[in-house]
């Protein structure tokens, strides 16, 4: 899908990197991560969501991010690296209304990852 996006090797195995490192509930983690790597591609759309956001520490099940999502990060005055270090993917995509938010479903056994590409890019 990336290569069909017209991403490049290095772009490809930077969100390689990123996704690997990603562990158990990070989703929103993921895609904040994924967000620098598809910076300024308008037509993809990463979204990630595990469970139903009720067993985690927030009520947050995952998020989504488009190439815009960085630069307006940047527009909020976040650091999407800072961010990531601090571990606080939650608030960072919170302020530009890219989280997730369920509520209870009943089920505890999604982990869905998405990356969709418009026939543009």
């Amino acid at each position: 899908m990336l290569l069909r996006c017209g991403a490049n090797i290095v772009e490809i195995n930077a969100i390689r990197k990123r996704l690997s490192q990603v562990k158990g509930g990070k989703f929103a983690q993921l895609v904040l991560s994924a967000a620098r790597g598809i910076r300024n591609y308008p037509g993809v759309v990463i979204v990630s969501v595990g469970t139903d956001g009720t067993d985690g520490p927030t009520d947050s099940a995952g998020g989504i991010v488009d190439g815009q999502t960085a630069i307006m990060l940047e527009e909020a005055g976040i650091d999407i690296n800072d961010a990531l270090d601090d571990n606080d993917s939650y608030h960072a995509l919170q302020a530009v209304d890219s989280l997730i938010k369920t509520g209870p479903t009943g089920t505890n056994v999604n982990d869905l990852i998405f990356m969709l590409c418009g026939r543009d890019v």
